[in-house]
């Protein structure tokens, strides 16, 4: 599941990275943006860190590094891996 979660997230972030129409969304509305792509309304601990991790990535960091950081805080990563097995 852990690959799941992550690549779930991962993919948001390049979509939004390289979609004008979706950094326009985003910068208009980041919450809905990605819970429009992950197709989920995810609780705010959760969309934070994507916005983060979009944010991150629009800037110039390494989609790798972001996705690395994200696994390295694996109480974050477990309310991820609950919340996608609700899906």
């Amino acid at each position: 599941m852990d690959k799941i979660d992550v690549n779930a997230i991962k993919n948001a972030v390049i979509t939004i990275s390289q979609d004008e129409t979706k950094r326009t969304a985003f910068a208009a509305d980041p919450v809905k943006t990605i819970e429009s792509i992950l197709g989920v309304d995810l609780p705010d601990e959760l969309v934070n860190t994507v916005i983060k991790a979009v944010k991150d990535n629009l800037a110039g960091k390494d989609i790798n590094d972001i996705i690395a950081s994200i696994q390295q805080n694996s109480g974050l990563l477990d309310v991820i891996k609950g919340f996608f097995a609700k899906k």
